[in-house]
């Protein structure tokens, strides 16, 4: 009876790239080695990267209303396959008979396939959420930005909210490296004025979260440096629509996309 032929481990390591992160969590069963493999950093950063290049590699998240429900679907960009409907979990959900009215500020931030909403982190793909811990603050409008620092390979987490103190009200902000902070830091030397809105969109391309926002009341482009944990703006045109009529469409070929107006990014103005 003649031998198994052993793979080398290297060879798995391609094999298992290209396939699909629902092939992958069955795999995982298969061995020890294949487990060990697939849930290795380096290899969930190899196939992320290879996701990219690949038509079927990468999906496009829509949200809606159904029966005063948050609902989320995807689909792949070119539309060639049906739309795949998810179940959020409980945390993520928004009963507020309010929600039609309040849709925008049903944020979902999505970055490298993870999707943040109010405090928590959902994978669509794995089905997996954890919640973010407490400030432990009594707080009013918090806020949350979501990003991804490519040098570390972390995600953070930046909460921005209003923070009730004697009666008082003011500003705070705490950031959150996932998987490495058990407890929220707070961010030092913000601005005073610097304050942000999600409900009109955020996104984070090559290590910067941009969003829309205000500094000294004038309306800008807050653009937040996940690394370095540093806050930055960007001035709006003149012709760029008021914030209350803008939305922050995306990044198109180093260009940050306001509605109808787009604004260079990258000559980023220092907060001083």
């Amino acid at each position: 009876m003649s031998s198994p032929i052993l793979l080398p481990q290297e060879i798995i390591f391609e094999i298992l790239k290209e396939l699909p992160v629902k092939t992958l969590l069955r795999f995982r069963a298969v061995s020890k080695l294949w487990c060990s493999i697939i849930d290795d950093p380096v290899f969930v950063d190899s196939h992320c990267t290879r996701s990219y290049t690949r038509t079927s590699g990468t999906s496009i998240i829509c949200r809606y209303i159904e029966n005063r429900k948050l609902k989320v679907c995807t689909t792949d960009p070119e539309g060639g396959s049906p739309l795949t409907y998810l179940t959020l979990p409980i945390g993520i959900l928004d009963y507020r008979k309010s929600i039609e009215r309040n849709f925008n500020k049903t944020c979902l931030q999505s970055v490298n396939g993870l999707v943040c909403r109010k405090n928590y982190i959902w994978n669509p793909s794995t089905r997996e959420s954890i919640g973010l811990p407490s400030t432990g603050a009594e707080y009013i409008f918090p806020k949350n930005l979501f990003g991804f620092d490519s040098a570390t390979k972390l995600y953070k987490v930046v909460h921005k909210c209003d923070v009730i103190i004697g009666g008082i009200s003011r500003a705070e902000f705490w950031i959150l490296t996932l998987g490495r902070d058990l407890y929220w830091r707070n961010l030092d030397s913000i601005p005073e004025g610097l304050s942000f809105r999600t409900d009109l969109g955020v996104c984070c391309v090559d290590d910067v979260i941009f969003c829309l926002g205000w500094f000294d009341s004038n309306e800008v482009i807050v653009a937040f440096e996940v690394g370095p944990e540093k806050f930055r703006m960007i001035p709006l045109p003149n012709e760029a629509p008021a914030l209350s009529f803008a939305f922050l469409k995306g990044i198109y070929k180093d260009r940050v996309l306001v509605r109808n107006v787009e604004v260079l990014h990258t000559p980023l103005s220092p907060l001083s």
